[in-house]
């Protein structure tokens, strides 16, 4: 066997163990759960580790001495971040509310970068279809979005209480930052001239508006752009 390829498979084996091993030492946790800085060090580690082992010409030290600097700094800065709030702040960010007690902050919905469908499909997921119903909103330091829904929205509660509501569905945007959804506009039965008569009527244009949605009830949600 040509020994540059006894070289490779070597290598490949001895990175392979020697990351997860640096990687369980540093308390790696699941990708969608890692804060900014532990994604960058993670992408690092597997650039570093790659390189030496197709180029079998380079020392392994050459990829071992920076992983074990990575390793260093991962663990001395989360412990600057507990003594020092502002390095936190750099490394980690901050929360940010982008929903306050029904209220939409368009502010921080485009400094975050998330888009308004984004947000909508992340209520669906916890059976919340109108903004009006969520109390909170908040974009974790990790990038994920935690929806605390209105309790007195909770149909568990409705339902405790003995309370019969209207069956009203699902909301359905209609228009989004000043785009019509056509689907869910004919999904409802309606066309744009009910669209623009409706919206005349709340004395405003699709075009001025950032979400407008009707739930199978007929009742509407109407924000319009800052």
């Amino acid at each position: 066997m040509d020994i540059t390829l006894i070289k490779i498979i070597a290598r490949t084996f001895f990175f392979y163990f020697f990351v997860i091993i640096i990687m369980k030492l540093m308390g790696k946790r699941q990708l969608n759960q890692l804060q900014l800085s532990e994604f960058v060090i993670t992408l690092l580690l597997s650039e570093i580790a790659a390189d030496p082992i197709t180029n079998t010409d380079k020392p392994i030290w050459y990829a071992i001495i920076p992983i074990f600097i990575l390793f260093t700094l991962e663990i001395l800065i989360p412990f600057l971040a507990t003594k020092i709030p502002k390095v936190k702040e750099l490394f980690d960010g901050v929360p940010s509310i982008v929903v306050c007690q029904g209220k939409l902050d368009q502010k921080q919905l485009k400094k975050n970068r998330i888009s308004l469908d984004e947000l909508l499909s992340e209520m669906r997921k916890k059976d919340i279809y109108d903004i009006s119903d969520v109390e909170y909103a908040i974009l974790e330091q990790n990038g994920q979005l935690s929806i605390t829904p209105k309790t007195e929205n909770l149909t568990i509660t409705k339902k405790d209480l003995g309370i019969q509501d209207e069956e009203c569905g699902i909301s359905h945007p209609i228009v989004i930052d000043g785009h019509i959804h056509n689907y869910n506009l004919t999904l409802l039965g309606k066309d744009h001239k009910w669209l623009h008569r409706t919206l005349k009527q709340l004395g405003t244009h699709y075009k001025k508006v950032f979400l407008f949605s009707v739930d199978d009830a007929g009742n509407n949600t109407l924000i319009l752009k800052e």
